[in-house]
């Protein structure tokens, strides 16, 4: 089966890596076009489950170790 768009995965990356130039501080890795990758309605969309994103440190560590990787 074909797949239009990006898969689940890479979706999935491409918000943490958003939320965590959004939440977190120290961002491990700047990147600058994280939140151009997603698109504004994923951007209002991460803004809108801010609590979700930012509380449990195992989002938190999720992220940081991905940025972690990307670096």
């Amino acid at each position: 089966m074909r797949q239009i768009g990006p898969s689940l995965t890479a979706n999935s990356v491409a918000m943490m890596r958003a939320a965590h130039q959004l939440f977190d501080d120290p961002i491990i890795f700047k990147d600058p076009i994280a939140l151009s990758i997603i698109g504004p309605q994923a951007v209002s969309n991460i803004y809108s489950k801010k609590r979700a994103f930012k509380t449990g440190s195992a989002n938190n560590l999720t992220r940081q170790v991905y940025e972690y990787r990307i670096r």
